[in-house]
């Protein structure tokens, strides 16, 4: 496929092509038009319909819907996740803080920017939500967070950041408690979490490479041992998206409350009796096994 634009028409040949049989040209055109689109769709066909032994895991539209929707829902279900998470770990690192009396809330914030290679760069990502960039291409924060800029306190950042900038905060607290437990696991999870949080807040699909097992891309020693002894296997381990979809389970039920941990696990397990709804469809082992992967780390930490 070149890029030119694809009139409807086209993008039913085009998926015919890769392997997609359509029995009703019609109602596929007209799902394409209104209930999703082909360039988002045709990403499962390259992913699935191009793997290491030619299975065409995608053999007709109906399948390609269901995996789009079952793509949509599990995603809108761990946003709701990440975002409990995001919000745990703001709330955490502000007792943390509050609780040390050798710390008043700024000393925290200049250490860590000036550890920063670019320090100032890194302090206009933090203020990078309230802020913007003039036509002469001058940096200007909000009037409301002006006062703010020169000297910040930790809890107008965390006020202001989304997960992904609060890493740099807790590897600096975990390196300083290194026998803080949590902060520890915090800081070995962070990177797989805020990946997941992202492709789930920016709509993103889920089943992409990341849900095919990878065993080149490295697991940590400390993370393998963990997710191992939680009865993952190495391969659900060495699966991105699995490995993904675990931590963040893991971490929620250690820093969420129980009954928001079992309020995210009920929806996780309606998204499990729906994938089993059109379990006909999929007959190839690699959906199948992901999909039964993916319900089997939610039963793992639902307990």
């Amino acid at each position: 496929m070149d890029n030119s634009k694809l009139s409807f028409a086209d993008q039913i040949e085009w998926l015919k092509n890769h392997g997609v049989g359509i029995e009703d040209e019609p109602e596929a055109q007209k799902y394409l038009k209104y209930k999703s689109y082909f360039y988002k769709m045709i990403s499962f066909v390259k992913v699935f319909n191009s793997t290491e032994n030619g299975e065409q895991c995608i053999n007709n539209f109906n399948m390609l819907v269901d995996i789009s929707t079952l793509d949509m829902e599990l995603r809108y279900c761990l946003l709701k996740v990440c975002l409990d998470i995001e919000h745990a770990i703001k709330t955490y690192l502000l007792r943390i803080i509050t609780n040390d009396p050798d710390e008043d809330g700024y000393h925290i914030v200049q250490e860590v920017i000036n550890r920063d290679e670019n320090p100032e760069g890194f302090k206009r990502k933090l203020f990078s939500s309230v802020s913007h960039y003039d036509n002469n291409g001058h940096f200007i924060v909000n009037e409301e967070y002006q006062q703010f800029y020169d000297n910040p306190p930790i809890w107008i950042i965390i006020e202001i950041s989304s997960l992904g900038k609060l890493r740099s905060f807790v590897e600096y607290l975990s390196r300083k408690r290194p026998n803080n437990k949590t902060l520890q696991q915090l800081r070995e999870s962070f990177k797989y979490i805020n990946r997941l949080r992202n492709s789930c807040a920016h709509n993103r699909v889920l089943f992409n490479k990341d849900a095919l097992v990878n065993e080149e891309e490295p697991v940590p020693h400390n993370i393998y041992s963990v997710l191992r002894n939680d009865d993952l296997t190495s391969s659900e381990i060495h699966t991105p998206l699995l490995l993904q979809i675990s931590l963040a389970l893991r971490i929620h039920k250690t820093m969420c409350s129980q009954k928001s941990h079992q309020h995210k696990i009920d929806d996780l397990k309606e998204w499990c009796t729906r994938m089993q709804r059109n379990s006909d469809l999929y007959q190839g082992k690699i959906f199948s096994d992901l999909f039964n992967s993916i319900c089997n780390s939610i039963t793992i930490y639902s307990d």
